[in-house]
C-alpha cells in the first residue's frame, strides 16, 4: 500500500444491494459492516487485496473505533456472505479481496503494482463458508475454543498495555513487536508490564530536579526489556536501558 492511499467511492453506494443486504442486530452495527467496508477500501492493493487478520484489521484500519476482534470477524464474515468481500486463507494467513474491484476503480496502467497477496482461488478455504479452523498471528492452540479466548486476551492485553504507555505512537509497529515477543515466550504478564510502566511514571514524576530520560518508543520499550528497568538513583543501578 502506497502513503496517503486514496480510492474512489461512488454514490452507488446508498443503494447498493449488496450494501443493503448486509444484516446485523441492530442499525448501529450494520452502519459498522458498511463502514467497515469503507475504510477496506483505501487500504487494498492495485488487485483489491489485503491482509486479512482480524487483529490486523482492527489495529490498522479501525484503530480507535472501540471493536473487539470477535466483532471485526463477525463484519467480515457479513461482507463475505454478501459477496462485497472475500474472507479466505492460504497456507495459513488470512486475506481479504475486495469484488469487482476493478470495475470500481480506476488505477493507471504506468502506476499499476502487482499484488504480494495471493488471490483467493482454488486453494484457498472461505473462512466463513468452511469454518475454516486457523492459527491467527496471537494464538498457537488446536482447540478451537482455547484459540478464540487466547486471541480475545492477546487483543486485550495489547490495547490495555498501548493505553497504559505513556508514549502512544505507531500502534501497528507496536502490535507487531507485541506479537513477535508473545510468539517467542518473551513477553511477560499484563500485570508485570503495567506494574513497571506506572513505577517508571513515578520514578519520573518524583525526579525533583534531576535528570529522568523521555519515555522511548513503545517497541524499543518492550523490544530492550524495558520492564525489569531499576528506577533507584543509587550510585551503580542498572539504568542502561533507561538512560540509553
Amino acid at each position: 500500500m502506497r502513503d496517503n492511499q486514496y480510492r474512489l467511492l461512488w454514490t452507488g453506494i446508498s443503494t447498493s444491494k449488496k450494501i443493503n443486504g448486509c444484516q446485523a442486530a441492530d442499525k448501529w452495527r450494520r452502519a459498522a459492516i458498511h463502514l467497515t467496508y469503507t475504510w477496506l477500501l483505501p487500504w487494498a492493493d492495485d488487485e483489491g487485496r489485503l491482509r486479512g487478520e482480524s487483529l490486523w484489521v482492527l489495529a490498522n484500519i479501525l484503530p480507535n473505533s472501540g471493536f473487539t476482534t470477535a466483532e471485526i470477524e463477525k463484519f467480515l464474515e457479513e461482507l463475505d456472505r454478501v459477496q462485497l468481500i472475500k474472507w479466505y486463507s492460504i497456507d495459513g494467513e488470512k486475506f481479504i479481496e475486495i469484488q469487482q474491484f476493478n470495475e470500481l476503480q480506476h488505477i493507471r496502467k504506468d502506476r499499476f503494482k502487482a499484488s504480494i497477496y495471493p488471490p483467493c482461488g482454488q486453494t484457498a478455504d472461505n473462512l466463513r463458508t468452511n469454518g475454516c479452523q486457523l492459527v491467527d498471528t496471537c494464538t498457537t492452540y488446536n482447540d478451537h475454543k482455547d484459540k478464540d479466548k487466547d486471541k480475545e486476551a492477546c487483543t486485550k492485553n495489547f490495547l490495555e498495555f498501548y493505553d497504559a504507555y505513556p508514549n502512544r505512537k505507531e500502534k501497528p509497529q507496536v502490535l507487531k513487536t507485541w506479537q513477535k515477543l508473545r510468539k517467542e515466550g518473551k513477553l511477560p504478564e499484563l500485570p508485570i508490564l503495567i506494574t513497571a510502566i506506572e513505577k517508571q511514571k513515578k520514578w519520573r514524576a518524583e525526579a525533583n530536579g534531576e535528570f529522568r530520560p523521555e519515555w522511548k518508543h513503545p517497541a524499543t520499550w518492550l523490544n530492550k526489556g524495558c520492564w525489569e528497568d531499576e528506577t533507584t538513583t543509587q550510585e551503580g543501578a542498572d539504568k542502561s536501558c533507561l538512560y540509553e
